[in-house]
């Protein structure tokens, strides 16, 4: 593992960190029509996506590295898949055309920004992972109770006190509160 993490390091070095998530793309755009030697085009975008994610991304897991030869790989499969009798195979023809007709800049800079979007939700829910622990082991278990507290700074504002959430109320009471608390009206 040492020697991968070392070889890693120096092409990160060499390659721009803003240029970083797009060299699996860049790499599989590379691939000719007829793909790397025995394999067909798909297999070979997959595995040089794949390869270049690892190569890369010293904090990419296997989950990154299979998403990366899968994006890259999608555009030929749908033309593949598209070009056979299966079902929907009009449709995956349909967005292979297109996904063509919009050239390898195009192409790669939307599988990038697929890729950069998958990476910031997870980040995203790490962090919400973060904040409900930070809540636990402040003994905020609920967070029902943090909800009751708003509703209750909203009943205050609008003029029915807590009183209308420690007891039973009905709906025209609320209605006939709220309404005789904005200017101009009279009320019921």
């Amino acid at each position: 593992m040492g020697f991968f993490s070392g070889v890693r390091r120096r092409i990160k070095k060499l390659i721009p960190k803003e240029i970083r998530p797009f060299v699996p793309y860049i790499a599989a755009g590379m691939i000719g029509p007829g793909g790397l030697g025995a394999l067909g085009q798909t297999s070979s975008r997959f595995l040089t996506a794949a390869a270049a994610r690892a190569a890369t991304d010293d904090e990419a897991n296997l989950k990154d590295i299979a998403r990366a030869g899968g994006l890259a790989a999608l555009p030929s499969a749908l033309s593949d898949y598209g070009a056979g009798e299966g079902i929907g195979a009009q449709y995956a023809k349909t967005a292979g055309d297109y996904i063509a007709k919009q050239g390898a800049l195009k192409t790669g800079a939307a599988q990038g920004a697929i890729d950069m979007g998958i990476k910031a939700a997870e980040l995203n829910e790490d962090a919400l992972e973060e904040y409900n622990r930070m809540l636990a082991e402040q003994g905020i278990a609920d967070k029902g109770f943090l909800y009751n507290i708003k509703d209750n700074e909203f009943n205050s504002s609008i003029g029915l006190g807590s009183e209308a959430i420690m007891s039973e109320v009905s709906s025209s009471t609320i209605v006939s509160s709220i309404g005789s608390n904005i200017p101009g009206t009279s009320g019921p």
